[in-house]
C-alpha cells in the first residue's frame, strides 16, 4: 500500500527548505562582510614594499644631508683654523725680522765708530767674549720674545736658536745648550729637529760631554739633511777621537770618503783620516 504524502507534511518541508536556504545566504553574507573588513585591514604587499623602500630613501636622504652639513662645518673650521694659523705666522714673521734688526742695531753699537782713515780697523765683537744679557739686553729680550709667543712654528724655532747662537759665540756653551734642547724639543719639522740636535752636540762637544754629544750628533744624522749630514759626521768623529775611539773615527771618514768622491767633504775625511793616530 503506497503512502501518500499529505498538503501538511508537504507545507512543512517546503518551509524547512526556505529556512535553511535562507541561512545559507545569511551566512553567505556575513562571510563576505568580513572578507570586506579583512582585505580592508591587509596591506597590499607591493603597496607595503613601495612605503617601505620610500621611507628608506627618505630616511637615507636625511642621513646624506646630515652629512654633507657636517662636512660643510668642517670645512669651514678648518678653512677659518689655516686662516688663523697663517695670521700667526706672518705675526710671527715679522716679530722675528724686528727682533733681528735690533741685534743688528745693538752689534753695530758695540763696533763703536768708525776708525780713522788709516787706521786699523776694530775688532769686530761678533765672536767677542762678553756676557750677553749686558751688552745686547734689546736683542736677547726680543728673541726670547718671539720664542716664547710662538713656539712651535718656525719664527719661533729661528728665535730660540738665535739665542742659543748669542750665547754660543759669545762665550757660554751651557747657556746656549739650554737654548738649542730647547729647540730640538720644539722643532715643527723633522729637520728643524735634527739642526737643532746638531747645535746641541756642538754645545756639549764645547763643554767636554762627549758622550752625550755623540747621541746628539747621532739625532742629527737621523734628520737625513744633507745640508748638514756632513758636519755631523765630522763633529761625531771628533767626539769618537776625544774618547780615544779612533778606529770608530776611520769609520767615518771612510764613509764619508765614499759617499762624498771628489769633494770638498772627501778631501776634508782624507786629511782628518791621516791625523789619526
Amino acid at each position: 500500500m503506497t503512502t501518500s504524502s499529505t498538503p501538511s507534511s508537504s507545507a512543512n518541508s517546503h518551509s524547512s527548505s526556505s529556512l535553511l536556504a535562507s541561512k545559507h545566504l545569511e551566512h553567505a553574507e556575513q562571510q563576505r562582510q568580513e572578507d570586506i573588513h579583512k582585505n580592508a585591514k591587509t596591506e597590499d604587499p607591493f603597496a607595503k614594499t613601495s612605503k617601505g623602500l620610500v621611507d628608506i630613501l627618505l630616511e637615507r636622504k636625511a642621513q646624506i644631508g646630515v652629512a654633507l652639513g657636517v662636512l660643510i662645518l668642517a670645512g669651514a673650521g678648518l678653512t677659518a683654523l689655516k686662516a688663523q694659523r697663517d695670521a700667526k705666522l706672518e705675526k710671527g714673521r715679522t716679530a722675528l725680522y724686528q727682533a733681528r734688526k735690533k741685534f743688528a742695531e745693538e752689534m753695530k753699537n758695540l763696533e763703536g765708530p768708525a776708525p780713522a782713515a788709516g787706521a786699523p780697523a776694530a775688532k769686530a765683537p761678533d765672536f767677542e767674549t762678553f756676557d750677553v744679557a749686558t751688552k745686547l739686553p734689546g736683542s736677547l729680550s726680543a728673541f726670547e720674545s718671539v720664542a716664547k709667543e710662538f713656539e712651535g712654528t718656525l719664527p719661533g724655532f729661528e728665535a730660540i736658536m738665535a739665542v742659543g747662537g748669542l750665547y754660543f759665540d759669545h762665550g757660554n756653551p751651557q747657556k746656549a745648550l739650554e737654548a738649542f734642547e730647547k729647540a730640538e724639543k720644539t722643532a715643527p719639522t723633522a729637520r728643524d729637529k735634527g739642526f737643532a740636535a746638531l747645535n746641541v752636540a756642538y754645545a756639549l762637544e764645547n763643554t767636554q760631554q762627549h758622550e752625550v754629544a755623540i747621541q746628539a750628533y747621532q739625532r742629527a744624522l737621523q734628520g737625513n739633511d744633507a745640508a748638514y749630514a756632513s758636519d755631523a759626521s765630522f763633529g761625531l768623529a771628533r767626539s769618537e777621537i776625544a774618547l780615544g775611539k779612533g778606529d770608530r773615527a776611520l769609520e767615518i771618514y771612510d764613509s764619508l770618503i765614499s759617499k762624498n768622491p771628489n769633494t770638498d767633504i772627501s778631501r776634508k775625511a782624507q786629511t782628518l783620516k791621516s791625523l789619526v793616530k
